[in-house]
């Protein structure tokens, strides 16, 4: 349940979050090929840390039991949510331009 709905949140917001970290303007053709390239680098790690996630908690859930490995997993994600209250960033009025 988590996993899809990580996957559908970084899918609805993979685009204007990297619009918004390149500071591309609406229009800006070059802005709209950089926003496509850096959204499949993106897309690419999200994939590959799903994967590894995957096979890592798989394995471990094997070797320690389903149950324990889900309240792992749980800590994990929460952790890392957590942690991301940490990341901030000042606005700028600069363009990619």
């Amino acid at each position: 349940m988590f996993d899809c709905m990580g996957q559908q949140f970084f899918a609805l917001g993979r685009q204007p979050a990297i619009s918004e970290l390149l500071h591309a303007r609406a229009g800006d053709a070059m802005a709209a090929r950089l926003v496509a390239e850096y959204a499949g680098y993106a897309t690419s790690a999200f994939m590959v840390g799903w994967a590894i996630g995957g096979v890592f908690f798989g394995v471990l859930g094997d070797r320690i039991g389903r149950v324990k490995t889900l309240a792992i997993t749980v800590l994990c994600y929460s952790l890392f949510t957590g942690l991301s209250a940490l990341s901030v960033g000042s606005p700028t009025s600069s363009s990619i331009a």
